[in-house]
């Protein structure tokens, strides 16, 4: 499961990436990312890289974890919007492998 195992890279590099030495989520100059979940945060909101993939790795966990998105019988249904959720949890996955390659 590629989510699992990005979780794992990022536990065991997590200690390189501190607020004071990540106080951006980057993937280096020009590349700043934002959090908004539409929930907590309704509007863009900086913050240093491990609070940002904290809140990143949530997200996913609960979307993923979500039987009204994914579902868990046979035949069950998916949203209309599943290949944008899709398509966003990868971008956001994406994230956490640009700051990873950086440090």
């Amino acid at each position: 499961d590629f989510f699992n195992e990005i979780s794992l890279i990022y536990g065991i590099i997590k200690e390189y990436c501190t607020n004071k030495s990540c106080p951006v989520m980057s993937a280096g100059p020009g590349y700043e990312y934002l959090w908004m979940d539409g929930v907590q945060y309704q509007t863009h909101h900086r913050c240093p890289a491990p609070e940002h993939i904290i809140l990143l790795m949530s997200w996913i966990d609960k979307t993923i974890n979500d039987s009204g998105i994914f579902p868990i019988y046979k035949h069950g249904v998916y949203p209309t919007n599943f290949i944008q959720i899709v398509k966003t949890i990868l971008l956001r996955i994406m994230r956490v492998l640009g700051i990873l390659y950086i440090l």
